[in-house]
């Protein structure tokens, strides 16, 4: 097995891309989504009231209700469009919190080592199997939102989490070593 090619690069790896133009080094809240959820905005709401900080809303993949942001601007979200790949690493590098059900929005904020709630249980039912794997992994389950000792103030062990992921990059990392000399003697 080898990990998603996102945690091959550790944090310092992926800081070194610049904060895009024009930005601001913002500590606010960073809702990004697959699809839309209702109980993703209803945890951003209340999170951004009780911080007193903007939530920004990324979708991406969604249909066009979610992408025109109509509820999200009405609940005074800033409401995004569209993030490019360096916008997108900056808002989750300097989010204060990151409320998701993506993969690599989920991703990301472990390798940021920020707080974050992650969506495992989508609104139709569906689950994201791929945030459940690597949250499991880490020793995160209490950042799923599902989980009953989720908690909006609770804040993961980030040396243990790292050192986590960190073993599961050298062994990902020495099995592309393996398969690639493989195939050079072929």
């Amino acid at each position: 097995v080898c990990c998603d090619p996102t945690l091959l690069f550790d944090r310092q790896e992926w800081e070194r891309f610049p904060a895009p133009r024009n930005t601001e080094a913002e500590e606010d809240i960073l809702l990004y989504y697959v699809e839309q959820s209702e109980q993703l905005l209803h945890f951003a709401r209340r999170l951004g009231d009780q911080l007193r900080k903007k939530v920004i809303c990324i979708a991406c993949n969604s249909d066009y209700k979610a992408l025109a942001g109509r509820t999200e601007k009405r609940l005074g979200f800033d409401v995004r469009n569209s993030a490019s790949p360096v916008e997108f690493l900056h808002l989750i590098r300097n989010a204060s919190y990151v409320l998701t059900n993506s993969f690599h929005g989920t991703v990301f904020s472990i390798l940021f080592n920020k707080n974050f709630g992650a969506q495992i249980v989508l609104d139709d039912g569906r689950r994201n199997e791929r945030a459940n794997e690597i949250l499991n992994y880490a020793g995160l389950q209490d950042c799923k939102i599902e989980s009953e000792a989720f908690s909006l103030e609770k804040t993961p062990d980030w040396d243990s989490v790292n050192r986590k992921i960190q073993t599961l990059r050298e062994q990902s990392l020495k099995y592309l070593e393996k398969i690639t000399a493989m195939a050079a003697e072929e």
